[in-house]
């Protein structure tokens, strides 16, 4: 919560000249269905990200008060559409869907075209 904390004070701060907060994009826990961070698909269930997600999002806003951040759901690339929603926190909770393309190829760009139709 201290590293929340000091987010919220970074959020705050994101004023433009005339004193308004600057709206920002936040994805928290991105790339969540991939190993190398310790929210990802190995180190933490399904329904452990999603209460990791849904806590993060009611603490900034609702405890902190950060009310300037539109939150993006961003795994890394998907084979199916199941695979993308199984870690969805719910769409109170998501502003922005999105996803993390590393891979190159026409075949994975149709695959990610296809599921993103579908949603």
């Amino acid at each position: 919560m201290q590293k929340l904390d000091l987010a919220a004070d970074f959020f705050h701060s994101l004023k433009d000249a005339n004193g308004n907060l600057i709206p920002v994009i936040f994805r928290p826990y991105h790339e969540h269905n991939g190993d190398w961070f310790w929210w990802g698909r190995k180190h933490c269930s399904n329904d452990d990200y999603k209460y990791l997600f849904r806590f993060t999002v009611n603490y900034l806003m609702n405890v902190k008060g950060v009310h300037n951040l539109l939150i993006a759901y961003s795994p890394n690339s998907v084979q199916s559409k199941k695979e993308y929603l199984e870690r969805f926190p719910g769409k109170s909770y998501v502003d922005i869907v999105g996803f993390d393309n590393y891979q190159t190829g026409k075949k994975h760009l149709n695959n990610i075209l296809m599921i993103w139709k579908e949603i």
